[in-house]
């Protein structure tokens, strides 16, 4: 049975380990934007995520395993001449551990986030996702999300 709920002090370790699966992805992919760090976050860091009323961590658990975490935090965006000001939930990280895709697990993180936001009094949601992940970009168009935009690069020798 798959259980969610907000990471806890005692799940730093799980945290750090299913998080280091989306940095290598991202590193391996794109060397030239990511590098491999000595620590991805600090105790001290992750504490101050998981105490924050504006960031939130989800994780999803088979009894003690964590297999999937969903890291998000609430952003204002202030009124500019052409935009106007808004507040969303800007999904930084969500990763699973391979041998647990396909089961669902996904699909249910997306709708806890979901109920948050609307918790929150917030009423969208976003995500980046890059070019490579394919399957990620399948995923989130299964689930009803939209592409708004596409960031392009051109690197010069």
């Amino acid at each position: 049975m798959i259980t969610i709920a907000s990471a806890k002090n005692s799940d730093y370790e799980d945290f750090l380990d299913i998080f280091g699966i989306v940095e290598e992805q991202h590193r391996l992919a794109l060397p030239r934007k990511y590098t491999k760090p000595d620590i991805l976050f600090t105790q001290e860091e992750y504490q101050h995520l998981i105490k924050q009323k504006k960031h939130q961590i989800f994780m999803a658990k088979s009894g003690e395993e964590s297999v999937w975490i969903l890291l998000a935090e609430i952003k204002y965006a202030p009124n500019k001449p052409t935009l106007k000001k808004r507040m969303y939930v800007d999904i930084d990280t969500i990763c699973i551990r391979p041998e647990w895709r396909g089961r669902g697990i996904g699909k249910m993180l997306l709708e806890t986030i979901e109920i948050w936001t609307k918790e929150k009094w917030v009423h969208d949601i976003q995500l980046n996702v890059w070019s490579f992940n394919q399957e990620a970009l399948e995923f989130y168009e299964k689930n009803e999300y939209i592409i708004v935009s596409s960031l392009m690069r051109k690197h010069l020798s």
